[in-house]
């Protein structure tokens, strides 16, 4: 099994392929997958079976709460495992309907993550829900937008 590890900062754009083969990647430090504010991003880790958290994965990337309407999406081909990591995402908290950073993930998503949301669109707000969900074990999957 292949194996790399982040302990450093690593900044990701588009699709990183990780080829055939049983690969994992462990973070430990910060995955940036999200660099270019006001422009949607999307990044794909294809080909790994198997990810593991315990560092913090960033798609914010409007960090000035500046009301960017731009949002990034990030797809893991595989597993995801938290060891009490972070993700941090951009949501825009205007009620029911609001567009938030993208997570998906088409394996199985176990463990513990924490979930730092970034306000981009400053104001009161609104009750925005965050969904997340799990398919049934013959379309593996689970999405949090």
């Amino acid at each position: 099994m292949p194996v790399a590890a982040n302990s450093d900062r690593w900044t990701v754009v588009g699709t990183n392929d990780f080829g055939p083969g049983e690969d994992l990647l462990t973070n430990t430090n910060i995955i940036v997958a999200a660099s270019r504010a006001r422009l949607p991003e999307a990044t794909v880790f294809s080909g790994l079976e198997t990810f593991r958290n315990a560092g913090t994965f960033n798609l914010s990337d409007d960090v000035s709460g500046g009301g960017s309407v731009f949002f990034d999406t990030l797809q893991i081909a595989g597993d995801f495992t938290g060891f009490g990591g972070v993700l941090q995402l951009d949501v825009s908290l205007g009620g029911i309907g609001s567009l938030a950073d993208t997570l998906v993930i088409n394996g199985t998503a176990t463990g513990v993550t924490g979930i730092v949301l970034n306000n981009t669109r400053p104001g009161t707000g609104a009750l925005t829900p965050i969904f997340c969900w799990w398919t049934p074990p013959t379309r593996r999957g689970m999405s949090l937008c």
